[in-house]
């Protein structure tokens, strides 16, 4: 049977976490047929409330796992009510590549991205040979650090908070060679940050982006995302999308 992609999969709440800042988060649960939890770290989903329309979400659970989480702002919680039905669409877009953990890798992240970042590490098992280095901006309180220490429990991945400013953490640690990076942080830090990746050898094109924006469709059939986002992103190699750019 050929799935309508147009069609949302209805979906139940199942679970919801308050967070500190503007976020909860919610554990849905299909109900029936149609949505492929194989899906990678980084992609995102469309969900939709009868009489209130659709929004973009990040993925924030492992993939493979029947049960999917994603952040909901709170001042759409009324939506999200406990037994309530959701109805999602995807998973669309592009996610991390399995060969970014096939390096020693840097994680940068704050804001939004935090979310991909809690599906990065519970789907992804990181290899003995490499390090990893999460440095990380927390905005929603204790239970998402205390959620993320206990992912990164292992010992070639570690989690830095940062309790300074981001860009000056970024200065004072010293970062594996070669690594690949992978920038979880609003769009306006990346010229910020990638100079103090370049100072440790770091480069543009070993360097992944993640941008989220206001997608419509998903699909890339109404030509209102810029840059074709909804299918280009939200992950994408930086000079694709400075290229984009210009």
């Amino acid at each position: 049977m050929t799935l309508n992609p147009y069609k949302p999969v209805k979906t139940q709440v199942v679970g919801l976490q308050q967070l500190e800042g503007d976020y909860l988060m919610a554990t849905l649960q299909t109900v029936e047929e149609g949505f492929n939890t194989s899906f990678q770290s980084g992609q995102y989903v469309m969900a939709s409330i009868p009489g209130f329309g659709e929004t973009p979400h990040p993925l924030a659970s492992a993939p493979g796992n029947p049960r999917i989480k994603i952040p909901v702002k709170t001042r759409h919680e009324k939506h999200f009510q406990l037994q309530s039905y959701v109805g999602v669409r995807g998973p669309y877009g592009r996610g991390v590549p399995e060969k970014t953990m096939e390096n020693n890798l840097v994680a940068v992240a704050s804001g939004e991205g935090i979310f991909p970042l809690r599906s990065l590490l519970l789907g992804h098992k990181p290899h003995k040979l490499f390090e990893y280095k999460i440095l990380l901006q927390n905005d929603y309180g204790s239970a998402m650090e205390t959620e993320l220490r206990n992912i990164t429990d292992r010992t070639n991945l570690r989690i830095f908070e940062t309790p300074e400013p981001l860009l000056e953490y970024l200065t004072n640690i010293n970062l594996p060679i070669p690594s690949n990076a992978l920038l979880l942080t609003p769009e306006n830090m990346y010229p910020k940050i990638l100079p103090h990746l370049k100072d440790s050898g770091v480069f543009e094109k070993d360097t992944l982006i993640y941008l989220l924006g206001d997608i419509v469709c998903g699909l890339g059939k109404c030509r209102q995302c810029p840059q074709n986002l909804c299918r280009r992103g939200p992950v994408m190699p930086y000079k694709e999308y400075a290229g984009g750019k210009t």
